[in-house]
């Protein structure tokens, strides 16, 4: 997905949308759930998702943008 469809999309969803739940795909094949923490034209960067847990250490992974949807996608959001 382009920038401009991208920023469309966001645009006719509203912003709300980023802090949605997603799934990022790790090296070994597994996916861990994230949450959006910033996103440029160039990289998207995301963060574990806690749950709220205020102690537990912060992990952040960055994709390039655009992304592959077989990299990130949207979580269901009452899985954990």
């Amino acid at each position: 997905m382009d920038w401009l469809v991208a920023e469309e999309t966001l645009d006719a969803l509203g912003l709300g949308y980023l802090a949605d739940p997603h799934e990022l795909m790790l090296e070994d094949g597994s996916w861990l759930r994230v949450r959006i923490a910033e996103v440029s034209p160039e990289e998207i960067r995301v963060t574990k998702d806690e749950w709220g847990e205020t102690t537990a250490t912060q992990l952040s992974y960055t994709v390039p943008f655009p992304v592959d949807e077989h990299l990130l996608r949207p979580a269901d959001p009452l899985q954990r």
